[in-house]
């Protein structure tokens, strides 16, 4: 569903292809199918990986994630295409995130179609970003936790969003976008969780290799003293370039650890998502050193 999207008027549908089928993560371009005549026409944006393709109300551009063929080393960026020349711009080219991470941004025009909204990383949260085209960079209108999933209605006013959080799955708010007030919880589920002690966590920041910060979520046990000694456990992320998040886990729940008698720490080492390019690019060519010295770091 992120691969695909269907003109506001109901006669096209644009699609991201790869220019080599067999190959998911090599460069990609925009297909557009005009569906009376079946004929086809394509949008080429260059050695980019392309995701989420999304039509503006009126039809006239494109919005649609874009990633260097030498990804994920590189920022997703965020391109607004002219529908009928083909011609593509970069949004807030100067802005020191991805937009999403790995196509997930889910970017939706505004109402009027003079911004688009978006999820991107921030420093292992994730939030709901407003970007008006002609603006230098975005604007956070829901703050993480993690923010996933939204939905707007077609006159704008209303925003719907799931926020998960380290404490708490999935929830789902609503937003009167107008006001920027009025976050109100609509879901009133996993009340099970309620009953279970959680232990208090915290966002830490250390110095790392060569001394440069690092970011950490520090995770105690249930009923933790700090006059006693627990033994430490490393939730270690995978990727390289991905990140530990304000989020609920399903696989690797870091109160399910600390649960059984470790304070968990989730370092954000060098190569990890939701920071600078150069942050997220240190490790190319080289990796382990920076990794295994952020990871100590927290450790001491």
């Amino acid at each position: 569903s992120n691969d695909y999207a269907i003109s506001p008027d109901g006669k096209e549908i644009a699609w991201v292809q790869q220019k080599d089928v067999t190959r998911l993560i090599d460069p990609s371009t925009l297909t557009l199918l005009t569906l009376k005549s079946r004929k086809t026409r394509t949008i080429d944006l260059g050695k980019m990986w392309l995701a989420a393709p999304a039509y503006s109300h009126d039809g006239t551009r494109l919005a649609v994630l874009a990633t260097p063929d030498d990804a994920p080393s590189k920022h997703t960026r965020l391109m607004l295409v002219d529908h009928k020349s083909g011609k593509a711009e970069r949004l807030a080219a100067n802005w020191p995130r991805s937009v999403g991470t790995y196509g997930s941004a889910n970017p939706v025009w505004s109402a009027d179609d003079s911004a688009i909204l978006f999820c991107a990383e921030d420093s292992g949260v994730q939030h709901l970003w407003h970007l008006p085209l002609n603006a230098e960079q975005p604007t956070a209108i829901v703050h993480g936790g993690h923010v996933m999933s939204f939905s707007q209605s077609k006159d704008g006013n209303t925003t719907v969003y799931t926020q998960a959080s380290i404490d708490h799955p999935a929830r789902l708010y609503t937003l009167d976008t107008e006001s920027k007030k009025g976050h109100r919880r609509l879901d009133r589920l996993n009340a099970f969780l309620d009953k279970i002690p959680l232990g208090k966590w915290e966002s830490r920041t250390v110095k790392g290799w060569q001394g440069e910060p690092i970011q950490t979520f520090v995770i105690y046990p249930p009923k933790y003293d700090a006059k006693k000694k627990y033994p430490l456990l490393h939730s270690i992320h995978g990727g390289p370039h991905a990140a530990h998040m304000d989020t609920w886990h399903y696989r690797w729940n870091v109160h399910a650890f600390a649960a059984q008698g470790y304070v968990v720490a989730a370092v954000n080492y060098h190569g990890s998502s939701g920071f600078d390019e150069k942050f997220l690019g240190s490790i190319d060519g080289d990796l382990g050193p920076r990794e295994l010295a952020d990871t100590e770091a927290v450790t001491d």
